[in-house]
């Protein structure tokens, strides 16, 4: 991870995705709590899973307010997995993620999902961003592409400084 980019403060966002019983609960890296972010049942659905919102909201909206609270004059990184189609339903998240990538000391590094099928407006707009370089990771370039993104980000956080 980028722990130590330029001895910047690096703010994770990053899941670790634990299955059981229908539930997909994602440990919030920050305070530690676990919360249900989708489950069989709710309203919106991505394949087999039901999205719960308001508690992926309750889990990742912190994450982008302690984000703005502990901004200083130095650049940071702000790491997003993912932008994809559970997390599109939540306004709340697309605004939050459109201001982080707005902000002049925020530098993002997200994932979001290879185009397939029908495009997701927001993903698209995140593509098609001037600010925003997009890398193809592939089964073929995966062991060695790391360099390649660690530099890009570099160059991020250069430009403030």
């Amino acid at each position: 991870m980028f722990t130590d980019v330029r001895r910047r403060k690096v703010v994770n966002s990053e899941t670790e995705h634990l299955i059981r019983n229908d539930q997909t609960r994602f440990p919030n890296r920050t305070s530690g709590e676990k919360s249900v972010a989708s489950h069989g049942g709710r309203e919106y659905t991505v394949g087999q899973y039901v999205v719960d919102v308001p508690s992926f909201e309750n889990l990742a909206l912190p994450l982008f307010r302690n984000l703005d609270s502990s901004c200083s004059s130095d650049r940071q990184v702000f790491i997003i997995d993912e932008v994809g189609k559970m997390e599109l339903f939540s306004q709340a998240f697309i605004r939050s993620v459109r201001q982080t990538l707005d902000s002049l000391v925020v530098s993002v590094l997200g994932t979001i999902p290879v185009p397939s099928g029908k495009p997701l407006g927001f993903v698209e707009e995140i593509r098609t961003r001037k600010d925003v370089t997009v890398f193809t990771v592939t089964k073929e370039n995966r062991d060695v592409i790391l360099p390649e993104v660690v530099s890009a980000l570099k160059d991020c956080l250069k430009q403030s400084a």
